[in-house]
């Protein structure tokens, strides 16, 4: 029985020996690679700092609106039938008005409106440039449009409540005053102040120019309509990195989409009577003729 035991003790000890050993070894790679872990979690970090710092969180800005039901138009079209004026078809549905919304002529109004196409920036100190729509300190008008926009921009260095220096090639400068006007190869423009101007003395701004059509077709595909399941309710929604401007842009797309549609459905009326008119004219030469 003795014998026993000092067998099993003998293979105990000896797997004791056989794990610790594997275990020294493992801590020993360990620490001889922990350099490449220092690296490694040095390289992680620095990407995500990186990602922090040069990523511009975007917000989500939804709005809703009531698409008008046109189910009482059957029966306006049934009295039409009874007098044998059935007017061409003329029923919309919830697709229809996205059209509308989303429209060239509407989104092109947007765009003016909001001067979409101008963006004003500050760089930063990480070699990146912040968007600061709501708190630039000039604002630009274009005058009289030369040739077509291709991306144009302007820094400028807000020198005090008067006078800004235009920022050229090869790092000079030239003094301009925000009264003037001035020509350069996209128009004739001019720099009108904010309220903010006071808090850039000194700083740079950069305004970029963008082609107008170009962000037409941006927030065509930008902006998207949902319809709302069991509803008449349409979801829109944009992204946008400055929460104030996804608001301003859908405040007036509402707005200009309204106007559309009350003038389409203007004109639709007038088409109606039109029609409704002429048949009139018609029957009453036929009866003419009996």
């Amino acid at each position: 029985m003795n014998n026993k035991h000092s067998t099993s003790d003998i293979f105990n000890s000896q797997n004791t020996e056989v794990h610790s050993l594997a275990g020294r070894q493992f801590l020993n790679k360990m620490l001889f690679h922990w350099p490449l872990y220092i690296v490694f979690f040095v390289i992680v970090f620095g990407i995500a700092l990186f990602y922090m710092r040069y990523t511009q969180p975007l917000y989500e800005i939804h709005a809703k609106i009531l698409i008008k039901d046109y189910t009482h138009l059957g029966e306006q079209k049934a009295a039409l039938q009874e007098l044998n004026l059935e007017e061409p078809e003329t029923e919309k549905d919830v697709e229809a008005e996205i059209g509308l919304m989303s429209s060239i002529p509407v989104l092109e109004q947007v765009v003016t409106d909001l001067q979409l196409w101008i963006t004003y920036q500050q760089p930063t100190k990480y070699l990146s440039y912040k968007d600061i729509y709501e708190s630039t300190p000039v604002q630009f008008k274009l005058i009289k449009p030369g040739r077509s926009f291709m991306g144009d921009y302007l820094d400028i260095i807000v020198e005090n409540k008067d006078y800004f220096r235009l920022i050229q090639t090869g790092d000079t400068s030239e003094r301009f005053s925000f009264k003037d006007n001035y020509i350069n190869s996209f128009g004739t423009w001019k720099l009108d102040t904010t309220s903010n101007l006071r808090k850039y003395i000194g700083k740079t701004v950069r305004i970029i120019l963008n082609n107008p059509k170009d962000i037409v077709r941006y927030y065509q595909d930008a902006i998207v309509e949902t319809p709302i399941l069991k509803s008449l309710d349409l979801d829109i929604a944009v992204d946008d990195e400055v929460a104030a401007r996804g608001r301003a842009i859908l405040n007036d797309l509402l707005r200009v989409y309204m106007d559309a549609s009350i003038q389409e459905k203007r004109e639709s009326a007038q088409n109606t009577l039109k029609f409704v008119e002429q048949r009139l004219v018609s029957i009453t030469q036929e009866l003419n003729n009996v």
